[in-house]
């Protein structure tokens, strides 16, 4: 009786192990068999999450769905973003990623691009103005999957989705008013440009103001501000002997100089319906001198 259930059992491994063999040995080289049965990777969103002058990051979400009859295991994925065709990114994810069989995992990858990488893509959208692109993300899976060891399984997938534009600001004027032992007040004109289609707004603005290498004053504006699509919205950035942090005598002295530069580092949250830019912050240098600033 015990000799019959040893030799069930050896059976029954001896086939398992054949059809395990037999499966992953009719697979392609991207990991997709005859019979269509592999995991499954989707995009489901695209999210940019901060605007920097040098970078933007984003967060990709993905859904990554296991149809095999056994678990999986994964300690490497490597992907890249294509906008329209062209490669603006190119990273890897090692995390480990566990799926179960008939189950599903969501990842999260993270994506940072340099501005400058961007640039042939945002000019040729201007230059055609463009209303939607393909956001294509290609990945590789590495996984490691019982009897057959390590394999590999290929991934391309297209969104359409609107296309976005970074919005823009710009120092346009600064209004040197009293300049005396008593009192020194300087206001600053800063616009903020959307070249979208659709409008924002954008809270939480905070800044720090910096004119020569001694003065130096931060600042926030309260509430929403209203950005019309293809439009733009001032911003005043006020600064006086109260806020700056030095004193009368130095202040004056200071604006009596030539050629004093003046910098706005200006920061803000964005609020809009646009599933790419919602809730994303946005970081923006803007440089100059107050000579070529004054009205």
């Amino acid at each position: 009786m015990n000799a019959t259930r040893w030799l069930l059992i050896l059976v029954l491994l001896a086939l398992l192990v054949a059809a395990g063999w037999w499966f992953f040995g009719t697979r392609k080289a991207d990991g997709s068999g005859g019979n269509g049965l592999k995991p499954h990777l989707s995009l489901a969103t695209v999210n940019i999450t901060d605007i920097d002058p040098g970078r933007i990051k984003m967060t990709a979400r993905m859904f990554l769905s296991n149809p095999l009859p056994f678990e999986f295991k994964s300690n490497r994925l490597d992907y890249q973003l294509l906008i329209d065709s062209v490669k603006v990114l190119e990273s890897s994810y090692s995390k480990p990623i566990t799926v179960r069989s008939s189950d599903s995992a969501s990842i999260e990858l993270p994506i940072e691009v340099l501005t400058e990488q961007l640039s042939r893509v945002l000019k040729r959208f201007e230059a055609n103005k463009t209303d939607s692109a393909n956001y294509t993300l290609q990945a590789t899976v590495y996984a490691d999957v019982p009897i057959a060891g390590e394999r590999q399984f290929n991934f391309d997938q297209t969104k359409r989705l609107p296309t976005v534009r970074l919005p823009k600001i710009k120092l346009e004027k600064v209004d040197v008013g009293k300049l005396g032992l008593k009192e020194s007040t300087l206001k600053a004109v800063i616009t903020v440009s959307n070249p979208n289609r659709f409008p924002f707004k954008f809270s939480n603005a905070r800044y720090t103001a910096k004119v020569g290498e001694d003065l130096n004053v931060n600042g926030q504006i309260p509430g929403l501000t209203n950005v019309p699509a293809r439009g733009s919205a001032p911003v005043t950035i006020e600064m006086d002997t109260r806020t700056g942090n030095i004193g009368r005598l130095a202040w004056k002295a200071l604006f009596d100089k030539k050629d004093v530069p003046f910098r706005v580092n200006f920061r803000a949250k964005l609020v809009t319906d646009n599933d790419l830019l919602k809730n994303s912050n946005m970081a923006f240098n803007v440089n100059g001198t107050l000579e070529e600033l004054k009205k």
